[in-house]
């Protein structure tokens, strides 16, 4: 009977000890991910609270004042004012708020730099375009002015006319 009892009790310590692990390990799982929720959440948060920081930089620069439409300037504010009243919501805003947030000023962001890419071309164009045009004056003033000088090179001045003026009409079409 002593032995019964002795097996009985060892089972029983058994039983309890593998439950107790079992139960500690589900409890450590869930810990575990909640713990890897709030840290992204915590990540967000901060990724939101640097592109709002970052937002003095943008409006403060001269590519934001000289090449950015007014509509883009203003779509870009609405979504800082956007996010700044998600954070002042605290942990009261979502995961997916904040993740949305985030996206929508770093997609104004984007599309202000496309913008301003496809300006600052279009004026390095224009300048091309410009100097391209004097080059050709200059080329036919020195074709009329002083033609004895020049009759060594004459056909490759011609040339360089021909091909100058061509792309001058290729680049104002692209304008």
């Amino acid at each position: 009977m002593k032995i019964y009892k002795k097996l009985a009790i060892s089972l029983l310590a058994a039983n309890f000890a593998f439950l107790g692990l079992a139960q500690t390990n589900t409890h450590q799982v869930y810990a575990a991910e909640g713990q890897n929720d709030q840290i992204k959440y915590d990540i967000q948060k901060k990724n939101l609270l640097l592109a709002i920081s970052d937002s003095t930089n943008v409006v403060s620069s001269e590519v934001y004042n000289s090449y950015i439409s007014a509509d883009l300037q203003q779509a870009y504010l609405v979504a800082i004012s956007q996010g700044k009243a998600l954070l002042l919501k605290g942990d009261g805003a979502s995961f997916d708020e904040l993740r949305i947030a985030t996206g929508n000023i770093k997609e104004a962001k984007a599309e202000m730099m496309r913008q301003a890419d496809k300006n600052i071309k279009t004026i390095k164009l224009k300048e091309a375009i410009s100097r391209n045009k004097i080059t050709v004056n200059a080329a036919k003033l020195l074709l009329q002015t002083a033609p004895n000088k020049v009759a060594g090179v004459r056909d490759k001045l011609i040339q360089l006319i021909n091909e100058s003026e061509r792309l001058i009409k290729v680049a104002e079409a692209i304008l």
